[in-house]
């Protein structure tokens, strides 16, 4: 039987709904968002399947990449992957933002950051290595970000930052994760933002 895929992918500002089978793309849709962005996310899932003949019951492995990113992105995938955990019999997976924008890394170097934009001033930024669970996550200023650059590549899914700076682009593509955690129960599927949900709400 063929494996069947959906890709839950919207954290990122240019989120991204896939499905899969036998991890070729079967179907896809990527929008560009701000924080104030209305989604349609479950309508676009329910048309993406419906026009490949499929049903949500078919789904053997839902992917979810849970944060960091934009707040209402990574809560609204999180509120539809459960739905899906309390509906139908399939393998759920969780996927760091930091992980799933690695994989548009074509050849990594030992050592690298990852920068996800957030506000117009800060972003979240992680150290990339052999063993990256060594290196936290944190929340850091754009402009303090030159200093690290200089210290090793930086890569970022924000083209606009990358032009400011000087650091690599990402081109955040649907790809099926090759690093994740399988979770086995509704409250483990919990969204990754970093800072405190009252942090985010902070001018």
């Amino acid at each position: 039987m063929p494996n069947l895929q959906l890709l839950l992918q919207t954290a990122l500002r240019k989120s991204n709904l896939s499905l899969f089978q036998d991890g070729q793309i079967l179907a896809s849709l990527s929008t560009l968002l701000d924080h104030r962005s209305e989604n349609t996310y479950v309508e676009d899932i329910r048309s993406m399947l419906e026009n490949n003949k499929l049903k949500a019951a078919m789904l053997d492995e839902v992917f979810l990449v849970h944060g960091p990113g934009f707040f209402t992105g990574i809560r609204s995938g999180t509120m539809i992957c459960k739905a899906f955990f309390q509906q139908i019999r399939a393998k759920f997976f969780l996927i760091s933002s930091f992980d799933y924008l690695a994989q548009g890394i074509r050849e990594k170097p030992c050592e690298y950051g990852i920068l996800i934009s957030s506000t117009k001033r800060e972003g979240y930024y992680k150290k990339m290595t052999n063993n990256p669970e060594q290196n936290d996550a944190i929340m850091i200023e754009y402009s303090q970000m030159k200093t690290v650059s200089t210290q090793l590549p930086v890569y970022t899914e924000n083209k606009s930052l990358a032009l400011e700076y000087s650091f690599h682009w990402i081109d955040v593509q649907p790809w099926l994760p090759d690093q994740f955690n399988e979770v086995n129960r509704l409250e483990d599927i919990a969204p990754n933002y970093v800072r405190s949900e009252e942090d985010l709400f902070q001018p």
